[in-house]
């Protein structure tokens, strides 16, 4: 009994060790067949002659006030941003002063670099290509129209008319760019 035990074990061990090397799988591994980085592009914006304050600017029916400014996509490295950018260009009246119920009929408009922009939201599309390094000149000027329908002007001088702010957002282009390296 012993003999027949000691020969099945045997036997169960080279069955066992064919199957397992019969049944096993080959894994081949290639480290490093490709490399590469992914870096975050540059997104740049950055204003020129913006420090302009002015308190207390008065502005009469017939009249305009103009704020001249550079926008560029570069810094002082001359890193250039890497990606389209659309501009948006947001002129916030704040606290305009109503006379009954009438608000001050104040008009907005936007030049670009000498040439009028007819966007009434001030959005300039695509303003900024990736790569190339550019400046450039805003005007934003706010009219006061001489003939301003239903409203008495009179009513409004003298008065703190409200506060002007204009702030300039960029925003990267809506383009896929795919890289193969």
């Amino acid at each position: 009994m012993k003999k027949t035990l000691l020969i099945v074990a045997l036997v169960l061990a080279i069955t066992t060790s064919i199957i397992a090397g019969t049944m096993a799988y080959y894994t081949i591994t290639l480290d490093d067949l490709v490399k590469g980085e992914v870096v975050a592009k540059e997104f740049i914006l950055e204003g020129e002659n913006t420090s302009t304050h002015q308190e207390s600017v008065k502005i009469a029916p017939g009249e305009s006030l103009e704020w001249t400014f550079n926008i560029k996509n570069f810094d002082a490295n001359d890193a250039v941003t890497d990606t389209d950018m659309d501009v948006t260009i947001d002129v916030d009246l704040q606290d305009l002063v109503e006379v009954n119920d009438i608000t001050v009929p104040l008009e907005v408009s936007y030049t670009l670099d000498t040439s009028v922009v007819a966007s009434e939201d001030g959005t300039f599309s695509k303003l900024f290509t990736a790569g190339e390094n550019a400046t450039k000149t805003l005007t934003v000027t706010v009219e006061w129209p001489w003939v301003t329908e239903g409203v008495d002007d009179i009513d409004f001088a003298g008065q703190n008319l409200g506060t002007l702010s204009v702030s300039v957002t960029g925003t990267q282009s809506e383009t896929t760019t795919t890289t193969t390296p």
